[in-house]
């Protein structure tokens, strides 16, 4: 076997060496077709991902969640093509997908990452979050009824919608909005920008309250955690009645690399700090899973 693999190996080898070659150009780039965070559906029988290309009419990315049967050939776009398209996460019940995007139906320009659900077998696609910020982590409840993630907000603030600044009443802070004023050391983030007073928050959608008349009304969106911190990486309990996320609640977070696994409930009637878990005070992954 292995030597009718060597010799399979070689064949080929000198098939590609003996096809016609030219120099790689920069507009080879159009061509190249990206795909990754593959996604299994739960009965395993679908396989969800991501593909991104570079349009070059707009010379920008896009993206969109593509599906298809595990044991089958064909691929079904599920979403447009308009922006970018990521993080498909399945449904318990593999109905639907959740996933976000910056130009969900009905908006006019690229937007924050908004959080949207598609139903399969369906023409049916809601965006049911409108931050002004956009949301990531999306995950889904273990009953499918709620979907938690993470948003950055202004702690003095909370929520707040897409839509832009109001001018304010106050000449002084009218004329000076885009001063950048740091107060902390870590004022800035890869791949965002300036942060200013926002933080990484751990915030919730109840699906139940979702206007099943309109595709374009936001969910309420309920804050499970939010202060002076960053928290990142919620993860439901299988029971669904905790939410464990990796953060830093100390004054002094931004001084240190050190990072812990927090316990939080996300029921609204509740409003309980975050917990730290004992035992794992002192980890440098934000990645983690329920037993």
């Amino acid at each position: 076997v292995g030597r009718l693999a060597t010799r399979r190996a070689r064949s080929t080898s000198k098939e590609l060496m003996a096809m016609p070659t030219r120099t790689l150009v920069p507009q080879d780039l159009f061509q190249v077709q990206m795909v990754d965070d593959p996604q299994l559906s739960p009965d395993g029988k679908q396989v969800a991902w991501v593909q991104s290309w570079i349009e070059p009419a707009t010379n920008d990315y896009r993206s969109v969640i593509c599906l298809r049967a595990v044991d089958g050939d064909e691929v079904q776009r599920v979403t447009n093509a308009l922006g970018l398209c990521t993080h498909p996460r399945w449904s318990p019940d593999g109905q639907r997908l959740a996933y976000l995007a910056t130009r969900p139906a009905g908006s006019h320009a690229p937007i924050p990452p908004q959080l949207c659900i598609v139903t399969l077998g369906e023409d049916d696609v809601r965006c049911v979050t409108n931050l002004r910020h956009g949301i990531a982590e999306p995950v889904w409840s273990p009953d499918g009824a709620q979907i938690a993630f993470t948003t950055l907000v202004d702690p003095a603030v909370g929520v707040a919608p897409a839509g832009g600044d109001q001018p304010a009443d106050d000449l002084y802070q009218r004329f000076n909005a885009d001063v950048l004023v740091a107060r902390r050391r870590r004022w800035k983030s890869d791949g965002f920008g300036y942060l200013g007073e926002l933080r990484w928050a751990v915030a919730v959608v109840d699906l139940e309250l979702e206007d099943p008349a309109s595709a374009q009304i936001p969910v309420p969106v309920r804050l499970v955690a939010s202060g002076e911190f960053d928290l990142a990486t919620p993860v439901w309990s299988p029971d669904g009645l905790l939410l464990a996320a990796v953060g830093n609640l100390d004054a002094d977070a931004d001084s240190t690399r050190s990072q812990r696994i927090y316990l939080l409930d996300p029921t609204p009637e509740t409003s309980a700090p975050p917990r730290i878990l004992v035992g794992l005070e002192d980890i440098r992954q934000t990645q983690v899973a329920w037993s």
